[in-house]
């Protein structure tokens, strides 16, 4: 039976997942959800008032790198690893959410976190302890679609794998998945960024596609049931190659033809109904703002 690292909360001093290996990132909308006096894990702004995060992701205060702590009303999504913390003032940057089939797409994955190194014996990487707290990147291709239940929380996730990118290492290593061996950077997600991006490039700007929610241990290396913080040297078991993860899949929508209760989760829906928005006043300053470049850019035909 596969193990899984699911929850922020199982995790030493409370942070979630992160970004191996070591590729550092000037992304400008992913900041640190708080519980307490404690970063637990990652927060991604899809307006300049609405960060979206994972469920198990506690605490409803948030703040950028060097930027003010704000506290906001959370809100948790009833089943899915998603929930949206909704704040009175205006941050300054945010992407915008793709509500699309996002399956088979090449994404960058940005987190906080621990990070690691590449094993001298080419099987995996080990964790660095101490590097939490740093927005990392990396990539991969997210390929496979599913309903997946983990730790209370349903939802429709979008998987990938963390492949080696040795011609002699077992199939299981290359491309567990079977959608394509190693990318260019090709990362993992682990300790340090729950609630992170799942982000893709599109007409020059950042779209979020998904949200980091969980890692699989194919390896059998990991025993979830042990209720004891796992150590970083058991964390370092998480991170061989063949192992896969899930992001949700914020552009799905989540069908249970069950005829007694049946579900319909429509992620971009319940995003859309419960994310703050700015004040009219504050529209109007941005509109007027993109207006202003619009005039320049045609000014300079």
């Amino acid at each position: 039976m596969k193990g899984l690292l699911a929850l922020a909360g199982i995790v030493s001093c409370g942070v979630a997942f992160a970004i191996v290996p070591d590729v550092g990132s000037d992304i400008n909308f992913i900041g640190l959800v708080r519980d307490g006096d404690n970063d637990r894990g990652s927060g991604v702004l899809i307006t300049p008032r609405c960060v979206l995060t994972a469920r198990h992701v506690p605490g409803n205060r948030f703040h950028l790198p060097g930027g003010e702590m704000r506290t906001g009303v959370r809100i948790n999504h009833p089943r899915a690893d998603l929930a949206i913390i909704n704040f009175d003032v205006d941050f300054a940057n945010f992407v915008e959410p793709l509500y699309e089939n996002n399956l088979n797409r090449n994404v960058t994955l940005a987190g906080f976190g621990l990070t690691g190194v590449r094993r001298d014996n080419g099987t995996g990487f080990n964790l660095t302890a101490n590097t939490f707290g740093t927005l990392r990147q990396g990539r991969n291709r997210l390929g496979r679609r599913a309903d997946v239940t983990v730790n209370g929380a349903r939802f429709l996730g979008l998987q990938f794998d963390l492949d080696s990118g040795r011609a002699e290492d077992p199939p299981a290593r290359r491309d567990r998945l079977g959608d394509g061996e190693a990318l260019d950077g090709e990362a993992a997600i682990a300790s340090g960024d729950s609630g992170g991006a799942a982000l893709i490039r599109q007409n020059d700007r950042w779209r979020l596609v998904g949200i980091n929610s969980f890692q699989v241990d194919e390896n059998n290396n990991y025993n979830p049931a042990d209720p004891r913080n796992p150590t970083i040297a058991e964390l370092n078991n998480l991170f061989d190659f063949g192992d896969t993860a899930w992001v949700v899949d914020i552009g799905g929508v989540l069908r249970d033809p069950d005829p007694v209760n049946p579900i319909v989760d429509d992620y971009g829906a319940w995003i859309r109904a419960n994310c703050a928005v700015p004040e009219p006043g504050s529209m109007a300053a941005l509109g007027l703002g993109l207006s202003a470049l619009v005039a320049r850019r045609r000014r300079r035909r």
